[in-house]
């Protein structure tokens, strides 16, 4: 909501979209098949604790959760107050304040995702076209939310068609990723990016094989192998 209203303070002319998905098979020259997506994990977040937490600890975190799983906790903690960050609208369902900017009850992006995530991915009226409705950003110059819901409705239609492919999980833990995870993702892999995005075309070919290839002497192809003998090994979810 920050970016989204910095914009039109800026751009009150401005004219922003959303590229909603056909849901149709289609081809294009340059990108191929275009109706095959990632629709990522079907959860808000996943916990962990770190190796040296207590008992108590973990425990406490537990009752957070459970804490915050009660309905009443929850919608506090994805709504906020009424009259404050939600009001109620005709058919008396909550909608959210678009512009919390200044007050001391604002809620992180408007929303407080980060703080029920692990409890449930959305907020959620059990209908996806009121629950796009609400999660639509508010009281902006335009509305999103039948860019939203066409897009949904895409994107379903791509699902249903077997075009969506989630991410895979692990039911073990990977070592190679311990060991080489972070350095290839925030040392090696920016460097490359940037080399391989200004480089001249010509040189691209060549220099994206041996960049690629010297990524995976630096741990990515121990990454590869030991995620495949966890699949082997049946220890991850598979594509249906």
């Amino acid at each position: 909501m920050n970016v989204l209203n910095s914009f039109y303070e800026k751009n009150p002319d401005g004219d922003l979209g959303v590229i909603v998905c056909s849901g149709e098979f289609t081809y294009d020259e340059t990108w191929g098949v275009s109706n095959s997506y990632r629709p990522n994990n079907v959860f808000g977040a996943m916990v962990g604790f770190a190796n040296d937490a207590t008992e108590d600890e973990m425990k406490a975190a537990m009752m957070y959760l459970e804490w915050l799983a009660q309905e009443e906790n929850l919608f506090t903690m994805t709504w906020g107050l009424e009259g404050v960050n939600y009001t109620v609208g005709e058919d008396g369902n909550p909608v959210a304040v678009g512009d919390q900017s200044g007050l001391a009850e604002q809620q992180g992006h408007n929303n407080n995702v980060d703080y029920w995530m692990l409890v449930t991915a959305s907020k959620s009226f059990g209908n996806v076209e009121q629950d796009v409705a609400a999660i639509a950003p508010q009281g902006l110059p335009e509305d999103f939310t039948q860019d939203i819901l066409d897009n949904y409705y895409g994107q379903l239609a791509l699902y249903n068609a077997g075009y969506a492919n989630s991410d895979c999980l692990f039911a073990a833990a990977i070592d190679a990723v311990t060991e080489y995870g972070t350095s290839l993702k925030e040392e090696v892999y920016p460097q490359y990016r940037d080399e391989l995005t200004m480089c001249s075309e010509e040189e691209f070919d060549a220099l994206y094989d041996t960049l690629s290839q010297e990524y995976l002497d630096m741990g990515y192809q121990a990454v590869i192998d030991e995620r495949l003998e966890k699949l082997n090994d049946g220890l991850t979810t598979r594509l249906q």
